[in-house]
């Protein structure tokens, strides 16, 4: 290293993008081990692996080519795309920005334009892996040729390239909200700070506020869970994503009911694991209190199960709608396994990559075999 690169300052862009993408590729190390061996239990071989690969990068963008096919669904089809991008980069959010820089962002002369390309130059670096996977899957889709796509190859490229644009825009959007309500906070706070002002009323209230409601439920909207409160939404819009897709393209009911087990598993591993970290230090400080930590950690594992209820609901009507004929004890059964999978992953003590990759392993291979088995 030469001694005019230690004496080059670094911007405000450059100190972001060293500490984002040494997070992003610590996190990727993390998931290298799923990655690893899903596709070798799938694919079974180096070469089956590949194609296990391409297989599921076809299918990220199988929906958005075949609804350039049919011009009423082209802007479904874009909107459903880039909001599952955009869901993936608020994912990834807490490795973007974090509030504790909100008050050295606010001290430095950063100018506005600055920090939004900042941000979308983060954003776009997250999701560069899924880019990456949706470019593969579409030039596999281009590449066997599908009788209904040549027609409208160049229109399914544009609304790729559209749907990409929207998560990046999604993402980019998200991470401006948390900066404005940082501010907000910071600047309520300070409010707060200088009026000390409690009334009767209000300790009357607070006097009489249950538990659940106070320790759980208002921390989502007002106080260290926000995140999580956001990952609730978030999480249900998530999983109504397969019943839509369900009702409005037929033909892939196997294919739809494995999405919805994935995502499921996926929806409530991560917003168990952002409730536990922002729920720590709250349920900490309760322990003087006459309440069990057990019925605490009860109320955070249910609000990471909650998002699954709302699209488990929507399936069956999903099936109705699309004339779907179903065997009843193979649904079932594929329900239960969905409710436990997320019910195990949220109760499990172990939770070291090896454990969870043998537990998602075993659990998604289950739920693809009896969501391909449940059409009649």
């Amino acid at each position: 290293m030469h001694a005019s690169d230690l004496s080059t300052p670094l911007g405000y862009h450059g100190m972001r993008l060293r500490w984002c993408l040494d997070a992003l590729l610590r996190l990727l190390r993390r998931w290298a081990v799923y990655i690893v061996v899903g596709a070798l239990v799938i694919g079974a071989g180096a070469s089956g692996a590949w194609q296990a690969i391409t297989a599921v990068a076809a299918w990220l963008v199988l929906p958005l080519f075949v609804s350039a096919s049919h011009g009423a669904w082209l802007a479904a089809g874009i909107a459903m795309q880039g909001l599952a991008g955009g869901l993936v980069a608020v994912a990834l959010s807490p490795l973007l920005w974090q509030r504790t820089w909100a008050d050295a962002e606010r001290a430095l002369p950063i100018a506005p334009g600055l920090r939004l390309a900042s941000d979308a130059a983060m954003v776009a670096m997250a999701l560069a892996p899924l880019l990456l996977l949706c470019t593969v899957g579409a030039v596999t889709l281009l590449g066997h040729r599908p009788a209904w796509l040549p027609p409208y190859r160049d229109r399914a490229i544009a609304a790729l390239l559209a749907a990409v644009a929207l998560s990046i825009a999604l993402g980019t959007a998200f991470l401006q909200w948390q900066r404005r309500t940082g501010d907000r906070g910071a600047r309520a706070e300070f409010s707060g700070v200088q009026r000390k002002r409690t009334s009767a009323a209000d300790a009357l209230h607070v006097s009489t506020l249950r538990w659940p409601r106070a320790l759980v439920w208002w921390p989502l909207w007002r106080g260290p869970a926000r995140r999580t409160g956001l990952g609730l939404w978030l999480g249900t819009a998530t999983l109504c994503v397969p019943a839509v897709g369900l009702a409005l393209i037929t033909g892939f009911t196997g294919w739809w009911l494995a999405g919805f087990a994935t995502l499921a598993l996926v929806s409530s591993s991560v917003l168990d694991a952002v409730a536990r970290k922002e729920f720590a230090d709250l349920h900490e400080a309760c322990r003087p209190l006459p309440i069990k930590p057990t019925s605490l950690g009860r109320m955070r594992a249910s609000i990471a199960l909650a998002p699954l209820l709302p699209g488990l609901a929507t399936l069956p009507i999903a099936l109705a709608v699309s004339h779907v004929a179903v065997r009843p004890l193979v649904l079932a059964g594929y329900v239960v396994t969905c409710i436990g999978s997320c019910a195990l992953e949220v109760a499990a003590t172990a939770r070291d990559a090896q454990s969870k990759a043998s537990r998602w392993l075993l659990v998604l291979i289950v739920a693809v075999a009896l969501a391909s088995e449940v059409a009649a």
